[in-house]
């Protein structure tokens, strides 16, 4: 059994990257649920999300993504999207084995976090027991232009290392002013996108709902209403189409894109379901019932 603790260290991730993870966990381990987080930012930003569900007795393994936080790699580039998933495999695996007592994994992911999650569940489908999506990307929060469409597919083949600044408006993240602050002065967030970045989230968004199918495991979805940085009506429309046999949509319409680090008034309905639909899902899946790792 894991002890309480937070531990921090690395893995080499599918490029040989050093990949930098957190792990936060109680004595007494109920579940384990790894986290992807958004574009731009880092695993730490969640360590207030990983206290409150710690104390629930949820073992948390969160990682920096490749060209993210403390992980090596270009800022914010990536050259293909199955390196994301490659990578989070390599987290799924090494959290069932902290999970020695057979307890169930769940998968956490936001904004792109959510993409990824939903991408890594559609491929290996029998490596999760539940997931939760919270803003999830599967849609742009704005229309993009299709000059600026053409670019981004030309240069993604001629120079897809180009890299841009991703023109996300930080004052749109949160109502909480401290946590917007805090975001603009963490020397660990960057605003930076490749071209090729670009282009394979945007496949990766089609490819989701393309295999909203193969989906197969309880869901929930939080969604906030005052999203800019994401389509909240895209969630929407992939939740009504997914095969998820027992799936929760959750819609905040005043929070902003960052649920769980809204101001306390707005997050504390969020947390609440949170916690509220990971402790039925502890009771409904046995250990029993837990899957083994997938080892493809």
């Amino acid at each position: 059994m894991i002890a309480h603790r937070e531990n921090r260290t690395y893995f080499t991730g599918s490029l040989g990257n050093k990949i930098f993870f957190r792990t936060y966990a109680p004595a007494a381990v109920r579940a384990g649920i790894v986290i992807a987080h958004g574009i731009g930012e880092h695993s730490g930003r969640y360590a207030g999300l990983a206290a409150t569900l710690r104390d629930e007795g949820f073992a948390l393994f969160a990682s920096d993504h490749q060209g993210h936080g403390q992980s090596e790699g270009r800022r914010g580039h990536i050259r293909h999207f199955h390196v994301y998933l490659q990578d989070i495999h390599t987290m799924v695996q090494k959290a069932r084995r902290e999970l020695s007592g057979g307890q169930p994994l769940f998968m956490m992911g936001h904004s792109l976090g959510g993409l990824i999650a939903i991408r890594y569940i559609q491929t290996h489908p029998a490596s999760i027991d539940g997931a939760i999506v919270s803003s999830p990307a599967l849609g742009p929060g704005h229309k993009v232009a299709w000059s600026k469409r053409l670019f981004a597919n030309l240069f993604s083949i001629i120079w897809p290392r180009l890299t841009l600044a991703n023109g996300l408006h930080t004052d749109k993240l949160s109502h909480d002013s401290g946590i917007v602050n805090a975001y603009r002065s963490d020397p660990l967030v960057h605003d930076q996108i490749s071209v090729r970045c670009y282009t394979e989230v945007i496949q990766a968004m089609t490819n989701a709902f393309s295999q909203a199918d193969k989906l197969q495991i309880p869901l929930l979805m939080q969604v906030a209403g005052a999203d800019r940085f994401v389509d909240p009506n895209a969630a929407r429309r992939f939740f009504e189409t997914c095969s998820a046999p027992a799936k929760d949509f959750k819609f905040y319409p005043d929070c902003y894109h960052e649920i769980y680090n809204e101001s306390s008034e707005l997050r504390k309905q969020v947390i609440t379901d949170l916690t509220h639909w990971l402790n039925d899902q502890v009771i409904d899946i046995p250990v029993s019932r837990t899957r083994l790792p997938n080892t493809n």
